[in-house]
């Protein structure tokens, strides 16, 4: 499934069982009203079962961040800059764009994003230190 604009968005299409909405500024009311949200919010942090075991701690908000939650561990998805923020890798988590603008106008999986920061950190990326 794919959207010309990130507001074109059909919910009731969307992938999975409980969707979540990290209100934006371009978000139309029609959006936003949608009983499909299990929650709708501007900030949201949650803990994920990961395949194999262990969890992993993602902090969500429409704007990017230099320093979030757990950082060091945690993954921080975004949107807003459409791209123009680099994405960040820390140690063990990081910051990812997940607009569907820059994943090909599709929804972004988590094991998708995991990767991005895995090559990331392989290509020497990764930013050490306190975030």
């Amino acid at each position: 499934m794919t959207w010309n604009t990130v507001s074109d968005i059909d919910v009731k299409r969307l992938p999975g069982k409980h969707q979540l909405l990290i209100r934006s500024n371009h978000d139309k009311q029609g959006v936003v009203k949608s009983r499909k949200w299990v929650r709708g919010c501007d900030y949201l942090e949650a803990t994920v079962l990961m395949p194999g075991g262990g969890k992993r701690t993602l902090v969500m908000s429409h704007y990017p961040m230099a320093s979030w939650v757990g950082a060091r561990y945690s993954i921080h998805l975004y949107g807003h800059t459409h791209g123009s923020a680099p994405p960040m890798a820390t140690e063990f988590g990081g910051r990812v764009d997940a607009g569907v603008d820059v994943w090909q106008f599709r929804p972004v999986r988590l094991r998708d994003v995991i990767a991005h920061l895995e090559e990331l950190r392989r290509s020497g990326f990764a930013v050490p230190g306190d975030y």
